[in-house]
């Protein structure tokens, strides 16, 4: 297995995992403070997406289609992810970053986020840190839960 560290932030905290290289669907930094996912609206029986949410979404794709341009969603793999996130925000929580991002590359990275069965999200807050959001996407080693 060849490994690396990778999520190294520049500020106080430090956070360092070794995974498998050569699962690795995707690796992408996005520069700027992390929007963190608002309830979404109804109006009668559909519902609508706020603003916001929609320009996060829409820029995490775009970030996402330039670092693998090539990159198709694949429907068949389980996936696991590490999502890191700074920012000088103290009123967001984990979930509600993650939950944006994964709404955001929906039909890219996967067809769905129920292919996720594998999760890893830190939040890295204050004045010193450098935000950004971090993305690890990989594929899952087949289990065939003891078959």
């Amino acid at each position: 297995m060849i490994t690396e560290p990778i999520g190294i932030f520049k500020a106080p905290t430090h956070f360092e995992m070794k995974i498998d290289l050569s699962r690795i669907v995707l690796k992408v930094c996005i520069p700027g403070e992390p929007q963190a996912w608002e309830r979404a609206g109804r109006n009668g029986s559909r519902s609508f997406d706020t603003p916001a949410n929609k320009a996060a979404k829409l820029t995490i794709r775009q970030y996402v289609m330039l670092a693998n341009p090539r990159l198709k969603p694949d429907c068949q793999n389980r996936f696991g992810k590490i999502f890191l996130f700074a920012t000088h925000k103290w009123n967001t929580d984990e979930d509600n970053y993650a939950k944006l991002v994964n709404d955001a590359v929906k039909g890219l990275v996967w067809k769905d986020d129920r292919q996720a069965d594998e999760s890893y999200v830190r939040v890295a807050r204050g004045p010193n840190v450098i935000p950004q959001t971090q993305l690890i996407f990989y594929t899952l080693p087949l289990d065939l839960g003891g078959l």
